[in-house]
């Protein structure tokens, strides 16, 4: 005698009973729920969300992508006027937020120490989704970010009024501004746990540049205030 039983589309059979598990069988990966972090941050089009984790090949995040719309966490749609296609949340993949926040709480509390390395790109494309372009005093500036001793030593910030690149490649035009620290410094300064005027007075952190975007820098950004960031 043989005994069938129905499935989901991906796979998980329609008896299971315990929701932890029917979640890890859909979203338990090592890239899927980095993919949809990368989406809450901001990122919407299939070479912004790989910026954000250029260690994912772009065939494995492609599938990653078909994988979240087949599950009805995300939906490709046109870019009016375009050619070009972008993913956005939908509200079951927005509801996903929580769940990278408690990751992300759990592993900074039990798992990760002040010596884990900080990941310069990965810093930066924090950076640029956190940076307030309506609050730069000119149409475009140009920050590059100084790390010595860093394997990436050094990275850059492109903003404009409407869009704001990172770059650990070279500059896309003349530096206006000059932040040389190290990358845990930054990345204190970022999320709060470090006060600007003190860092600097301390010399972790140096600025060279016109004194309006040195003044400014500080206020620039949005605080990571949030574990998924």
């Amino acid at each position: 005698m043989s005994i069938t039983t129905d499935h989901h589309p991906l796979g998980v059979p329609a008896t299971e009973f315990c929701a932890i598990s029917a979640g890890t069988r859909l979203l338990g990966d090592r890239w899927t729920l980095m993919v949809v972090h990368e989406m809450l941050g901001g990122a919407r089009r299939f070479n912004e969300i790989h910026r954000g984790l250029p260690t994912l090949s772009r065939s494995m995040l492609a599938a990653r992508l078909r994988n979240l719309e087949r599950m009805g966490v995300a939906l490709k749609q046109p870019v009016q006027g375009t050619n070009w296609h972008e993913y956005v949340l939908t509200p079951s993949g927005m509801a996903l937020r929580d769940v990278l926040a408690a990751m992300g709480s759990w592993a900074s509390t039990w798992q990760l120490s002040p010596e884990t390395p900080v990941g310069v790109p990965a810093l930066l494309v924090g950076l640029q989704r956190s940076l307030q372009v309506t609050s730069l005093p000119q149409p475009k500036v140009c920050i590059e970010f100084q790390f010595p001793q860093h394997v990436h030593s050094r990275g850059w910030l492109h903003a404009e009024r409407r869009h704001v690149r990172s770059s650990v490649d070279g500059p896309e035009a003349d530096v206006d501004l000059l932040v040389q620290t190290s990358p845990v410094v930054l990345d204190d300064l970022w999320h709060g746990r470090r006060v600007c005027e003190q860092t600097i007075a301390a010399g972790e952190i140096r600025f060279t540049g016109p004194g309006q975007l040195v003044q400014g820098f500080r206020h620039w950004f949005r605080p990571a205030e949030d574990p998924t960031d």
